[in-house]
């Protein structure tokens, strides 16, 4: 065993730092072509303004934001990625840092297949790993799991060096590694039971206090999350959100597959251009099939392997099995586009596996050999040429400003980010020169979450100016003090033309039409004498004719925002001679921080129905609120009491008009 080590740790010839600088640089430029057309969503704003806080020393992150599975992730991911915002605020240093942390996993994957296997399997495991498109495309994602391949790659080195060269003090790094990638995602749970294993068939001596030591030392970074827990500032409400949650167990292998072989990879990345890409990237469900092949035979190789190696070897193999088959623990997770990520654990152990087949099969001492090396050079060149398309096709999007242009299909819609950028220093240059007073986004929101969407993004770009989000399906007219500019996305929202029909149109990038729009509001036909005010300072200014189709429209002002406020709702009731109801119309009206003082709001009531026939003589308008929406909803919504009236304050206003 002494032997091996030594032979495998002598330095490295000019001919292998030759070889691993090519793989190096070919990996860092076909991640660096996708820079500027980068994914940048909520969740990348929320990671890239937590660690410019960090960085700036304005806020300590004790946790982020809910995961997928309802619990406060660990800070972890903030506390290494605000490392390059201490040397710029620029978006770029972020994705860059997470562009070189990647390369550093394939230069550590390098050096961990050259110690234990020589150049030829470090040369192909390098290469078939650098080339994976999915390796590729998720290293600019900046996401917590896609901050993992380093960690497993120093948890695989650890391993090797506790297990195969009996230097159980490694054993340190090994826990360390898997705790600290558990922290950045719940995949990296994988990596501690191939550990458990491996602890439990090689009972390394004093094992478990070296697994112990580097335990808590990965804690370290954990415990002001546990802080949180304790003061209740953090949850912990795990529920996995999977397909064995919602539809019983449901093994299913697709996603695996699609990630080590990128079969449907223009299918799952862009919606933009999607025809022209599947046509030209048609070849890809030719060497799917080659790929899988070679991975599941590589599996079945290492596995005869183990059973055949002499001792110093066999934890070697073990550990590059219990890697292989990881992949199997997240099989039963729903079949969806960002569960791709959740496979990066796995990686590089696949691509090693089939370098250590590929030498036994003759490697580049023999025929065989040299034509089955030159067939995997065809097929990582073919991945690579995959990758090269999909970026040509994405800037030529871009160039002809097609709105559809997308680099990741999640389903939600984020346009590239060299379109967000452009976009933001137009409008940072209106807020900053005085020529504006205030951004407000424009667009459809299905959840009360989904406003983060685009608000987070332009919050990170405009960084000190203030952005609200206003949602085109509410029928509410918004008319703010000052000069607002309003951003409206074609991707996420219907052109409305009683929306937009006063705007100005300044600037068109890509999906995004940004407007401007002079200060004031117009004036209701009927003004209030004395206007009524209601909960939070809201005030009733006036109201229009009411239309025998069975519209009516309201003009109403805000008061000051209150966070604490339960959401209110108006009721508008169509009374007859008798106060007798003919029609009601309830609408929500006001959500803490949607609306400020100072604005002024029209808003529409429609009834759906032709009103001439009834005989109307009063409308009512009333204001309730309550605490669980819901829940309400799903009760009724009782705007009267016991007796018929309202049960907040309500205004009645005689009718005159063809509709009386």
């Amino acid at each position: 065993m002494a032997v091996l080590a030594m032979k495998e740790t002598r330095g490295l010839s000019f001919k292998e730092w030759l070889i691993s600088a090519g793989i190096l640089l070919a990996s860092f430029v076909f991640r660096v072509i996708q820079l500027d057309t980068a994914f940048f969503g909520p969740e990348q704003a929320w990671i890239a303004q937590a660690s410019l806080q960090l960085a700036d020393l304005q806020q300590f992150p004790t946790h982020m934001y809910p995961s997928s599975a309802n619990y406060s992730q660990l800070p972890l991911t903030i506390y290494l990625t605000f490392i390059p915002f201490l040397f710029s605020d620029s978006v770029f240093a972020l994705l860059n840092h997470f562009l070189l942390l990647n390369l550093l996993a394939v230069g550590l994957c390098w050096w961990f297949v050259r110690r234990y296997w020589g150049l030829y399997v470090a040369t192909v495991a390098t290469l078939v790993y650098a080339c994976m498109p999915w390796a590729i495309f998720l290293s600019l994602r900046i996401w917590p799991n896609t901050l993992l391949p380093p960690f497993v790659l120093l948890w695989a080195i650890g391993c090797g060096l506790a297990f195969a060269e009996r230097k159980p003090g490694w054993l340190k790094l090994a826990w360390a590694a898997a705790w600290l990638a558990l922290q950045l995602h719940i995949s990296g749970i994988l990596l501690l039971g191939a550990l458990f294993v491996l602890m439990w068939v090689y009972r390394p001596p004093r094992g478990w206090r070296h697994a112990l030591i580097g335990s808590l030392l990965a804690m370290l970074p954990a415990l002001p999350w546990f802080l949180a827990l304790f003061t209740r500032a953090a949850d912990f409400g795990l529920h996995l959100s999977t397909s064995a949650g919602r539809h019983g167990i449901q093994i299913s292998f697709e996603q695996v597959i699609q990630f080590l072989t990128a079969r449907d990879l223009a299918a799952n990345l862009l919606s933009g251009s999607r025809e022209i890409l599947v046509s030209r990237l048609n070849f890809l469900q030719y060497t799917a099939p080659l790929w899988l092949t070679l991975y599941f035979a590589s599996l079945l190789f290492v596995l005869w392997r183990f059973r055949q190696a002499g001792e110093g070897r066999r934890p070697l193999y073990l550990l590059l099995f219990l890697w292989c088959v990881m992949s199997l623990g997240f099989t039963f997770f729903a079949s969806a586009h960002y569960t791709l990520a959740y496979y990066l654990p796995v990686l590089p152990a696949p691509c090693i596996a089939l370098a250590i087949l590929m030498k036994h099969l003759g490697g580049t001492t023999s025929r065989p050999g040299v034509a089955l090396s030159a067939a995997l050079l065809v097929l990582c060149f073919l991945n690579l040429n995959a990758v090269w398309i999909i970026d040509q096709q994405i800037n030529e999007d871009i160039r002809r400003e097609d709105p559809g242009s997308h680099a990741w299909s999640t389903g939600d819609y984020t346009p590239p980010l060299n379109w967000q950028l452009k976009v933001a220093r137009q409008i940072r240059g209106m807020l900053d020169a005085g020529d504006a007073s205030e951004l407000i986004l424009v667009f459809h929101v299905d959840k009360r979450e989904s406003s983060e969407y685009l608000r987070l993004p332009f919050e990170y770009h405009l960084r000190d100016h203030d952005v609200r989000v206003l949602d085109s399906k509410q029928p509410h007219l918004l008319y703010p003090q000052g000069t607002p500019l309003f951003l409206w996305n074609e991707r996420e929202s219907d052109y409305d033309e009683n929306l937009m029909g006063f705007w100005h149109l300044q600037e068109k990038v890509g999906p995004f039409h940004l407007f401007k729009t002079a200060a004031g509001w117009p004036a209701p036909v009927t003004q209030f004498q004395e206007r009524p005010v209601y909960e939070n300072g809201l005030q009733l200014v006036g109201y229009d004719e009411l239309k025998c189709e069975g519209n009516w429209t309201l003009h109403w002002s805000p008061g000051p925002a209150d966070e604490a406020s339960a959401p209110m709702h108006f009721f508008v009731h169509l009374l007859d001679g008798s106060s007798e109801k003919l029609a009601q119309r309830d609408l929500r009206v006001f959500d803490p921080g949607d609306w400020r003082e100072g604005d002024r709001i029209v808003t529409s009531f429609e009834f759906g129905r032709e009103l001439r026939s009834l005989p109307i003589e009063t409308l009512r308008v009333g204001l309730y609120f309550f605490s669980d929406e819901t829940n309400s909803y799903l009760r009724g919504i009782n705007a009267l009491d016991e007796k018929g009236r309202p049960r907040q304050y309500a205004v009645d206003i005689p009718l005159e008009g063809p509709c009386v």
